[in-house]
C-alpha cells in the first residue's frame, strides 16, 4: 500500500517526461528540498539531461533515469497490460457514466477512442509506475505528468494508490480549440484557390465508385490490390484509391503503381477537394454554440471537429459518388465521421482486420463499419467483447496469402533435414508488449539451437528490413555476426520484408517458431503448418491456455528448445493447431479475398450500390457463402 501524500514536497517524484521547463516548474515548486526525481529514459532529451545534471550539483535533488516497458508480469505472472487495459477501460467507463449517460453508443465509443489517442501513453506510465513501486519501501510518491486538460480523469481514478498532478501546459489544449477553426479556414482557401483535382478521376462520374485508403507500403496490402485488380475486370463502378495518410505521401513511385494497376487515385490530405457552402458554416456554427451551453468546453470543441469533418468528408463522397469505403485506420476515432458521412452519402464503409489480437480491452481501436469482415469467430468475439457499432460482423476467413515465390528462392541453398521460420515482432517502444531485451535473448537463444544442431536449418522473417538492423538490440553485434556466418554456410536465409510475405516463410519450413503470441505463428497454424511461440509478456487470458495440453504457447525459452528438438525428432503433437483453426479462419481455407471481392461485387453491381442494398447484400453473400446461422 503506497503512503498518502497530503504534504506539499514528496520525497519521490516520477516525471512522464524530463524537459528543461519541467524540471524548472520542480526546482521553483520545492526550491532547495531534497528528493529524488525518477523519469523514463526514453523521454528525455540531451539537453534536459545536461540541465538535470546542472541542477543536481546546485541543489540537493537527484535525477535518476529508468526503463519502463510493458513486457513484465503481475504477481499473478499475468501480461501487465491487463492491469493497464483494466485501468484504460475503468477510466473511460466512468468518464461515460458520469458525463455521457444519455448518449448514443456510437458517440460514448468514439469517445472512447478520441480520450484514448490523448491519454493512453500517460495511462501506460502511471500503471507502470506503479508496477515499479510494488514492496517498495512506504515514501511520499508524487508523479507529474505532461500537462493535460485530461488529465484529470487521472487524478480521481489513481488517487487511492497514489497522487497525481501536471506539468503547466496549454499546448494540447490550443491544439483542440485550434484545430476546428484551421479545417474551416483551410476550406475556404481551397474554395478560392484550388479548383481542381488532383487525382485522375473526375467529379460527377455517371457510374459510383469503390474507394479504398492508400496504407503504408505492405506486401499483405500489395497482394490484396494486385487480386482486386486482377479480378475486377469488367466491373460496373470505379476502384479508387485515396490518399490521405502522413505515411502515404503523394509521390510519382506510388501513382505510378496505381495507374499501372488501373486504378484511379486522389489526392486527400488536408481534406483537399471536400467543399462546405455558406448553410454548412452557419449551420456548424449553430451545433457548436449549443454544444459550448451543454458540454464542457473541451467537449464542445471536440464535436465541434467532428461535425466539420464529418461535413467536409460527406461533400467529398457527394462530389465523387463514392458508394463503398474502405479504409485501415482502426484507431482513429475520425472513422465515425466518415461512417456517417458515407451513410448520409447513400453508401457504406466496410473494414477487414489482417491480425490476430491477444486481447479484448482496446477502446483505442474503434469498429464503426456498416460491414466488418473477419477471419473468423475469434475476430467476431473480439469484436462483440471489446464493442462496436458494427450492423453486420461476418466471415470472409483468411485472405494473406505467400508471395508465389519459388521454393528455391526461400530455402537456404544446402537446406537440412529440418527447418525453422523465425519471426520477431517490434519491440522498444514506449507501449510495447515486448522488450528488446526479450528479443535479442530469443535470438540468441534460436541461433545457438541452429548452431548446435547441424542438420537444421532456417528462414528469417524479420519486422527489420534488414539483418542490419538489429544492431540496435542489446548484443545486437554478437546476433548480426552469427546470422552472417549461419548465411555464409548456407544454413540460414534472412527474406526480404517487402517482398515476401509471413506465409511464404512457413510453408517452406518445418516448424515456426515465434517471439511473443506472433500473428505469423497464427497464420502458420491456420494453413495446416506447425508453429510454437515464446509468450514472454504472459498472455495467460488468451483461449489457446485454457487446453492444458496444448504445445503451442511457451513461457520460457527452455521450454522453446526442447519443443524444436521433440518437434524434430517426429513429435508432430508440438505446434499443433488443428483445435483452433475452424475457431480462428471459418471457411478453414485461404480464399479470403475471392471472398472480400465477391462481397465488394454483389454490393456495387448485383443490389444497386447503395445504403439501401445492404442488408440484401449481406443476404445474398451470407447465403452464397453457406455461412451458418450461428455465426
Amino acid at each position: 500500500m503506497l503512503k498518502s501524500m497530503d504534504e506539499e514536497r514528496p520525497d519521490v517524484i516520477w516525471v512522464e517526461e524530463l524537459t528543461v521547463w519541467g524540471i524548472l516548474f520542480l526546482v521553483m515548486r520545492n526550491r532547495i528540498a531534497q528528493y529524488e526525481v525518477y523519469f523514463d529514459e526514453r523521454k528525455a532529451t540531451p539537453l534536459s539531461l545536461r540541465f538535470a545534471a546542472i541542477v543536481a550539483n546546485l541543489l540537493p535533488v537527484r535525477f535518476y533515469p529508468t526503463s519502463l516497458c510493458l513486457n513484465q508480469k503481475d504477481e499473478n505472472g499475468l501480461a501487465l497490460e491487463y492491469s493497464r487495459a483494466d485501468n484504460h477501460c475503468a477510466i473511460l467507463d466512468r468518464f461515460c457514466e458520469n458525463q455521457m449517460s444519455g448518449d448514443p453508443e456510437w458517440l460514448r465509443n468514439m469517445t472512447k477512442c478520441f480520450i484514448s489517442s490523448q491519454l493512453e501513453e500517460r495511462i501506460t506510465f502511471v500503471t507502470l509506475v506503479l508496477h515499479s513501486l510494488r514492496g517498495v519501501k512506504s515514501r511520499e510518491y508524487l508523479i507529474y505528468l505532461s500537462g493535460h486538460y485530461l488529465n484529470s480523469l487521472l487524478y480521481d481514478f489513481f488517487k487511492p494508490q497514489i497522487k497525481i498532478k501536471s506539468l503547466p501546459s496549454i499546448s494540447a489544449f490550443l491544439r483542440v480549440v485550434a484545430i476546428p477553426f484551421a479545417l474551416i479556414i483551410r476550406n475556404g482557401m481551397q474554395r478560392l484557390f484550388y479548383a481542381g483535382v488532383k487525382g485522375n478521376i473526375r467529379e460527377n462520374q455517371k457510374i459510383p465508385a469503390f474507394w479504398i485508403e492508400l496504407p503504408p507500403k505492405s506486401r499483405i496490402w500489395d497482394q490484396l490490390s494486385d487480386f482486386i485488380a486482377a479480378t475486377s475486370v469488367g466491373r460496373a463502378y470505379d476502384i479508387v484509391y485515396y490518399l490521405d495518410r502522413p505515411d502515404t505521401l503523394c509521390i510519382p513511385e506510388t501513382i505510378q503503381e496505381l495507374e499501372d494497376l488501373g486504378f484511379g487515385w486522389i489526392d486527400t490530405h488536408n481534406m483537399l477537394h471536400a467543399r462546405l457552402l455558406l448553410p454548412d458554416y452557419l449551420r456548424l456554427m449553430a451545433g457548436f454554440f449549443v454544444s459550448l451551453c451543454q458540454r464542457p468546453f473541451w467537449f464542445a470543441f471536440y464535436l465541434f471537429h467532428f461535425e466539420i469533418r464529418r461535413a467536409l468528408y460527406l461533400s467529398l463522397y457527394k462530389r465523387f459518388k463514392v458508394r463503398l469505403l474502405l479504409q485501415h485506420q482502426e484507431a482513429s476515432w475520425l472513422q465515425e465521421a466518415q461512417k456517417q458521412a458515407i451513410e448520409s452519402a447513400g453508401g457504406i464503409m466496410m473494414g477487414l482486420h489482417w491480425s490476430n489480437y491477444p486481447n479484448s480491452q482496446f477502446p483505442s481501436h474503434l469498429n464503426p463499419q456498416h460491414v466488418m469482415l473477419v477471419w473468423g469467430a475469434a475476430h467476431r468475439d473480439y469484436l462483440q467483447s471489446k464493442g462496436n457499432t458494427c450492423s453486420h460482423i461476418i466471415p470472409c476467413g483468411l485472405w494473406l496469402e505467400g508471395s508465389g515465390a519459388k521454393p528455391e528462392e526461400l530455402n537456404p541453398p544446402h537446406k537440412g533435414n529440418f527447418t525453422l521460420a523465425i519471426f520477431d515482432s517490434s519491440v522498444g517502444g514506449y507501449l510495447e508488449r515486448e522488450s528488446a531485451e526479450n528479443l535479442s535473448t530469443f535470438y540468441l537463444e534460436v541461433l545457438s539451437i541452429l548452431e548446435e544442431n547441424p542438420s537444421f536449418s532456417g528462414i528469417s522473417k524479420s519486422k527489420c528490413m534488414d539483418a542490419e538492423d538489429l544492431r540496435h538490440l542489446p548484443d545486437g553485434e554478437e546476433i548480426v555476426c552469427r546470422i552472417e556466418s549461419l548465411e555464409q554456410q548456407g544454413r540460414l536465409r534472412v527474406l526480404d520484408r517487402g517482398r515476401y510475405s509471413p506465409v511464404d516463410a512457413v510453408e517452406a519450413a518445418d516448424l515456426s517458431v515465434c517471439f511473443g503470441l506472433n500473428s505469423a505463428g497464427v497464420i502458420a497454424g491456420l494453413l495446416g503448418l506447425r508453429a510454437v511461440h515464446w509468450d514472454c509478456t504472459g498472455w495467460l487470458k488468451y483461449p489457446i491456455y485454457q487446453d492444458k495440453g496444448q504445445k503451442v504457447l511457451f513461457a520460457t525459452l527452455p521450454e522453446i528448445r526442447q519443443a524444436v528438438i521433440q518437434a524434430a525428432a517426429g513429435d508432430k503433437t508440438i505446434g499443433a493447431f488443428n483445435k483452433w483453426r475452424k475457431w480462428i479462419n471459418y471457411f478453414n481455407d485461404c480464399a479470403g479475398r475471392e471472398r472480400i471481392v465477391r462481397f465488394i461485387h454483389i454490393y456495387m453491381q448485383e443490389t444497386g450500390a447503395g445504403f439501401a442494398g445492404l442488408d440484401a447484400t449481406v443476404k445474398h453473400y451470407l447465403s452464397e457463402q453457406g455461412v451458418t446461422a450461428e455465426f
